[in-house]
């Protein structure tokens, strides 16, 4: 059981860009297996052509065995 908060970027062509690891479960299995659904991805498809920023940054909340808030 445990909670990662993982941060990353894609980029316009659909890239991961940077990652990092904002909250740990304190597990490295479950930090791990956060992590390499992210990366395992390999590449989204390219933003699209009406996103005017740099890059699209989102942050998601692993829950392994967990309740989500309500």
């Amino acid at each position: 059981q445990g909670e990662t908060l993982i941060r990353f970027t894609i980029l316009p062509d659909g890239r991961i860009g940077a990652m990092n690891l904002d909250g740990s479960s304190q597990d490295q299995s479950i930090n791990r297996a956060a992590w390499g659904a992210i990366t395992g991805v390999g590449q989204f498809p390219p933003l699209p052509a009406s996103f005017h920023g740099p890059q699209l940054e989102l942050r998601i909340d692993f829950l392994v065995n967990m309740t989500p808030p309500q």
